[in-house]
């Protein structure tokens, strides 16, 4: 029972037994269906070139009783003798008998005619000679019918013919006909009649049949319209004709197909012979065919069996010696109390990947907790060796990193790089924490792979937007800074094109020993402020920045200021003030960063003065807040984007500047009207006279008025006067010249002169048109 139970428990074993097992089973099966199925296919390619010899072979005595037909016709129609029966227009009695007599031996003699008719127009008489007896009188109705339609007969072509007693309209008799006409046969017209027996042909085929073990094989004649010559078989189907007819169509003159029509499965061969365009037809059963194939394949599936049967014994016997050594390993794999008991639907196999998984899992987090601790321990040791060197002397370093750390043996130069990320605001807005994390492990991981493939390194996450590479440079000679700057782009390229965002490279000078690298950590970060002049995803080099260092410029010139002010005050075109902004920022992007940032403020500090002194002189104030504007230049990171802000204050104080001076143009203009609608009776009203109140400029307030009204400040007033004497010419109260003064006006022909200029008419005319209406 023990052993029992154990063999049960072990799936592994039955997998193995009934893989096998299968594997035998398959492979005798796909051997025995490629066997069968080659045999069948070889067998009907086997009937189909011996169905080709027959038929051949029946084409060729169809032709050679073709010729001999048309010899023995030839013969018989030139022979004078007997040519007489057809042309002579009298006979003796006698000599009709001996001519017949002769036709009879001639017929007895040839074992494939069955008459000889001579058919005598000048008579309307057959003479014959036979094998066929009285049978020959059904014949004769048949061809006098026949001849009766002169355009079915063709002068030396075989016609198959068929007899009145064959209802199924077979052709029994094939006849050859002669006669004199060069064109066609013509009614009444004398002719010579071979009749020939079909079957003579078939008899040969049967014989070849019967000795080549195909007697369930028929041949049957047919003419190309369809119609069957001398069947002692069924008749084909008319499905089949038309499926044979069909393919001669399409070109097949000879061909063999499989046809199933009932039930029953037929193999067909059919050629196309020289005379007439007969058809020969050959039909076999399927079932005969594949006799022997269909014995071979029983006799295959018993054989397979037994096989089988055997081969199940043998692959126990195989699975039980395959299976021993897995059976001695599982064995050791006996649950401990930190492993798994076998769960019942798993294997042997299973169980131990799972208990090997399972203690393989455990080693990985034991060795990554100890990678860890190493790491964070190493991490801080480089952080502390990039920071401030000072604190730890050269040998407490190699207890830390090693003695054979290259940044320790002395065996390299060592290079500081700086990697920023750009626009570091959006990166955070963008991005979880824990992608965030992820993108600097990649960064991590990319500098290493990347430079660690030509140079020992070391990469050390500083802050959150910057990262430390520690490079080893050899001291060989010939060594170019180029290849170091090519890896440090490809980081670029690659982090860029994976997430999207850019890194800026900012690399210190070379030192000898390890303790000097803080104070290349201080010179990288201020090489990666000139970020701000040379862009986004930079490379910065120390001689890239050498010349700004150098430059002994600290701010813009005096006249650009003035320019710039001015520019400001006067609403200046904003293409003229773009060209002045861009001659300051090029002035401003040659300088050391420091004054870069100074210029940059004290810029801001010189729109604001203008702001302060335009406003003190303006009775509408421009509010513009300069504060949120210096924050906004504190972020950008390039002085391409600075340039661009500045480029929209000055153009948002143009805009308010216009937006004001309309504003106050539009009051003018009230006010104006006002004092002109309140004073038209006043004589002495003019332009000096309204500039004087307002205390402006008589040349400024004409200007303003016509720009905005379209009109002279002296017409507007001849309006307002015309309009109010209109009213007071309908009171006929007043005089026209009391009408005339109290709008102002003292010259009579003056005010008549503009009137009738506004109006088209005098004050008297209209005031008397009005009288009469």
């Amino acid at each position: 029972m023990s052993l029992l139970k154990m063999y049960r428990s072990r799936k592994y074993l039955h997998r193995i037994l009934i893989s096998i097992s299968l594997l035998m089973v398959l492979f005798l099966f796909i051997t025995s269906t490629a066997l069968y199925y080659i045999a069948r296919s070889q067998m009907l390619d086997q009937t189909h070139s011996a169905n080709q010899k027959v038929m051949y072979q029946f084409s060729n005595n169809l032709y050679q009783t073709n010729e001999m037909v048309k010899n023995l016709a030839t013969s018989m129609y030139y022979n004078n003798d007997m040519v007489a029966l057809m042309n002579s227009k009298s006979l003796e009695i006698f000599d009709v008998i001996n001519r017949q007599s002769e036709l009879d031996r001639i017929v007895h003699s040839s074992s494939f005619l069955q008459s000889i008719m001579f058919y005598n127009g000048y008579l309307d008489k057959f003479y014959y000679g036979t094998n066929a007896g009285s049978s020959d009188e059904l014949l004769f109705q048949k061809i006098r019918q026949f001849l009766k339609k002169p355009d079915q007969v063709k002068k030396m072509q075989l016609i198959p013919l068929v007899s009145p007693n064959m209802e199924d309209g077979t052709a029994d008799v094939v006849s050859y006909f002669m006669y004199n006409s060069l064109g066609g046969y013509s009614l009444k017209e004398s002719i010579l009649i071979m009749n020939v027996k079909p079957q003579w042909l078939f008899d040969t085929i049967n014989k070849i049949n019967t000795l080549s073990h195909l007697e369930e094989s028929h041949v049957f004649l047919m003419s190309s319209n369809g119609q069957m010559i001398n069947s002692e078989h069924k008749q084909l189907s008319l499905t089949l004709k038309n499926e044979i007819q069909e393919r001669m169509r399409a070109g097949k003159a000879a061909d063999y197909f499989i046809y199933k029509d009932k039930g029953d499965t037929q193999v067909i061969t059919y050629l196309t012979t020289e005379v007439n365009q007969w058809i020969v037809v050959n039909v076999q059963p399927y079932s005969s065919i594949l006799g022997s194939v269909n014995k071979m394949r029983d006799t295959s599936i018993v054989v397979t069996l037994i096989f089988l049967v055997l081969s199940l014994i043998l692959s126990t016997v195989v699975s039980h010696k395959l299976y021993r050594p897995i059976n001695g390993l599982f064995t050791q794999f006996s649950p401990g109390p930190d492993t798994m008991e076998p769960a019942k639907n798993k294997d042997e196999i299973s169980y131990m990947s799972t208990i090997h998984s399972q203690i393989t899992e455990k080693l990985k987090m034991i060795q990554k907790e100890q990678d860890t601790k190493f790491n964070i321990v190493e991490n801080y040791h480089l952080k502390q060796l990039i920071t401030d060197s000072s604190l730890v002397t050269l040998a407490e370093w190699k207890d830390f990193l090693g003695e054979n750390s290259f940044l320790i043996n002395g065996k390299y130069k060592l290079l500081l790089c700086l990697l920023k990320i750009d626009d570091y605001k959006a990166f955070k807005e963008r991005l979880s924490t824990q992608d965030q994390k992820l993108i600097s492990f990649a960064i991590g991981n990319i500098a290493d792979e990347i430079v660690g493939s030509q140079y020992p390194c070391k990469t050390v996450e500083m802050r959150n937007d910057e990262y430390i590479i520690l490079i080893g440079l050899p001291t060989t000679p010939g060594r170019s800074a180029a290849e170091i700057h090519t890896r440090l782009q490809e980081v670029q390229s690659i982090i860029y094109d994976y997430y999207r965002f850019s890194l800026t490279v900012a690399i210190s000078e070379e030192v000898g020993q390890c303790l000097e690298l803080s104070k290349q950590y201080l010179y990288a970060q201020k090489v990666a402020k000139y970020r701000l002049i040379f862009g986004k995803m930079a490379l910065i080099h120390p001689a890239m920045i050498s010349e700004h260092m150098n430059n002994p410029d600290f701010q813009i010139t005096n006249e650009l200021k003035k320019k710039l002010a001015e520019g400001i005050k006067s609403s200046q075109d904003g293409e003229q003030l773009s060209e002045l902004l861009q001659t300051i920022f090029q002035k401003i992007h040659k300088f050391d960063y420091d004054n870069i940032i100074h210029t940059i403020l004290d810029l801001v500090g010189l729109v604001k003065t203008t702001l302060v002194e335009m406003n003190n002189n303006k009775l509408q104030t421009l509010d513009v807040d300069l504060t949120i504007f210096i924050q906004r230049i504190l972020e950008k990171e390039t002085l391409e984007e600075i340039f661009e802000l500045f480029k929209q204050l000055i153009t948002d104080i143009s805009n308010k500047q216009d937006g004001l001076s309309e504003d106050r143009n539009h009051i003018l203009i009230a006010t104006i009207k006002e004092i002109i609608e309140t004073n038209y009776y006043d004589m002495n009203l003019n332009l000096q006279g309204i500039a004087s109140i307002l205390k402006m400029s008589p040349v400024y307030i004409g200007r303003v008025f016509k720009q905005s009204e379209n009109t002279t400040l002296s017409e507007f007033i001849n309006d307002i006067r015309l309009g109010v004497a209109l009213k007071l010419l309908q009171d006929k109260s007043y005089s026209i010249n009391i009408v005339m003064e109290k709008v102002g006006y003292v010259n009579q022909s003056y005010f008549f002169r503009l009137f009738k200029k506004k109006f088209g008419t005098t004050p008297k005319e209209y005031r008397l048109k009005k009288s009469i209406t």
